[in-house]
This record gives structure tokens, sequence and C-alpha cells, in this order.
């Protein structure tokens, strides 16, 4: 079993870390945040940076006064779910998280297992929560704390997720067959937002590899964009 390291940052602020201190959970123990702070959050260290792993909601309902929701074009595919319309399509998230959308999908009975493509260690994120749990006196936060901890076992059920467990380019390398099939690509604070200047890792070295995922006519959604492939390439859509 995993020893975690436990720490009291500041009087409202715990974090647990791995012992190697390559991912850290920090939870702020604040009934009403600002700006676009979180109650929960990781950060995970990477070779070349650090990236964060979230826990957004689709429609910001957890705390509306935060940033903390999906744009409205991934709102709008979670109503017609709703409606039985698109039941039939291929989701594929990328940099999904601990996000709300995946479980929505399930929770909509979809004919087809989504596919999340995330390198987050959620076996992990999940020890970790269950570790920060006890120490969790808002019920509030508790609660949050309990379905986070269900998001991350969901995302660990093939039965219910095709989880590839790579970055985007080692995902599109090691399982050819998940190129072409996708109709709806959803990429919220994911891949495009860890996009850096690098050659190989600009925002449209990112578009070109999901674009990859797609299907001619597929869409892709993204915090900034609402894109569509055709002719094999990625237009805005009208």
């Amino acid at each position: 079993m995993t020893i975690y390291k436990y720490k009291r940052e500041t009087r409202n602020r715990i974090s647990i870390n791995t012992p190697l201190d390559d991912i850290k959970l920090n939870y702020i123990a604040v009934e009403k945040l600002e700006g676009s702070v979180m109650n929960f959050i990781f950060s995970k260290r990477l070779p070349a940076r650090k990236v964060w792993i979230t826990d957004r909601d689709i429609d910001g309902g957890y705390d509306a006064d935060i940033d903390y929701n999906y744009p409205a074009s991934v709102r709008k595919i979670i109503t017609n779910l709703a409606h039985n319309l698109d039941q039939n399509l291929q989701y594929i998230e990328v940099g999904a998280g601990l996000g709300e959308f995946v479980p929505k999908l399930i929770g909509a009975q979809i004919d087809k297992k989504p596919i999340v493509i995330d390198p987050a260690p959620y076996g992990i994120m999940q020890e970790m929560l269950n570790q920060v749990l006890p120490h969790i006196t808002i019920q509030k936060h508790h609660d949050r704390c309990l379905k986070l901890i269900e998001r991350a076992e969901l995302m660990q059920d093939q039965n219910k997720v095709n989880l590839i467990n790579l970055t985007l380019k080692d995902a599109l390398d090691q399982h050819p067959e998940i190129k072409g099939v996708g109709d709806v690509l959803v990429d919220n604070y994911g891949g495009v937002t860890g996009s850096t200047s690098k050659i190989g890792n600009r925002p449209d070295d990112i578009l070109d590899l999901e674009a990859q995922l797609l299907k001619e006519n597929g869409r892709l959604y993204t915090l900034n964009y609402s894109l569509i492939k055709i002719n094999g390439r990625l237009e805005s859509q009208k």
C-alpha cells in the first residue's frame, strides 16, 4: 500500500503528496471561493512542465460563482442526450481529468463506450481523495470528495469507459484503432489548454492530433473553438 505524505499547509489548506512528489492533491477548506480557485485540485509533474487535473462540472452547479464549467456547446450535448438525441455517436474526451462530461455520458446510457485519453493516474488520485476525506469537516466538501472518488472509480471501469491512460500523441501512436472513429470530441482545459510554444506541442499541433481522432464531419469542442472536420481539416462551424 502506498504511504502518502500529509501536510497541513495553512489553516485552510491540506496537501497530500505521493512519495516521489510527482502528483499532489490540494484541498482548500473555504466554503466561498473566488476567481478560479477550486476546493480540490491535483497537480502532476511532467518532464517539461506541471499540469493541473480538475473536476469541472457541466453547468458549474457545484459553485456557479467561479469559472468551473464546460462551454455552452458541451452543455448542449448533454441536453440533447437528455432528450434521447445523438445516443449512437462515438464520444471522445481528451484531458477529461475528473470532469463531469464522461459521467454524464454514462448516465445517459449512450450506445458506445466513451473514449477517454488522459495520462492522469486515476487509481492514485482515488487513493489520495480517500486519504484526505477524514480531514474534511465541511459537509458540502465531504459530499464533493465522495463524488470525485466515484468519478475516479468510473474512469477506471473498462466496462463503461475506454480509458487510454496516455498522452494524446502516445495514444495515437500506440492505439491506431482510435483514429477516425470520433463523432464528437471534447477538449475542455485538456490538450489545447496545456499546449506550449514548443514545436510538436503548440495549439495547432494539438488540434492536428485531435483531428486524427475524428470522422469526416466529426465535431471538436474546446474552451474557445467549435470546429468541424471537412476534407480532413478542421474548420470553424458555421
